[in-house]
């Protein structure tokens, strides 16, 4: 519930922002990050979740793969989607 009021907040602190640039006739590009720091708890249970399933020595470097761009992402959900797009693609190369 926390995690969909903060990406709500941050929504709106977007779309106020942008209709004050708009109206300034700014031309910036404007992003809100933050509002995450609640969701730490549940970061680590799926981190531990994530560790013991790969403790597992399941053979499989794709399920390797997405369980380390599962877990990027959920520490980098306030993160632009470039960067996302990036870490995924460095998983992809290097795991």
């Amino acid at each position: 519930m926390l995690r969909g009021y903060g990406d709500a907040l941050k929504e709106t602190m977007k779309q106020v922002l942008w209709a004050i640039a708009a109206a300034r006739q700014d031309d910036v590009s404007i992003d809100v990050l933050g509002l995450d720091e609640f969701d730490i708890e549940d970061f680590s249970n799926e981190l531990d979740e994530a560790k013991k399933l790969l403790d597992l020595g399941i053979g499989s470097e794709t399920l390797k793969k997405q369980v380390f761009k599962k877990l990027a992402f959920k520490y980098l959900s306030d993160a632009r989607q470039d960067i996302k797009n990036q870490v995924a693609n460095e998983i992809e190369k290097h795991s």
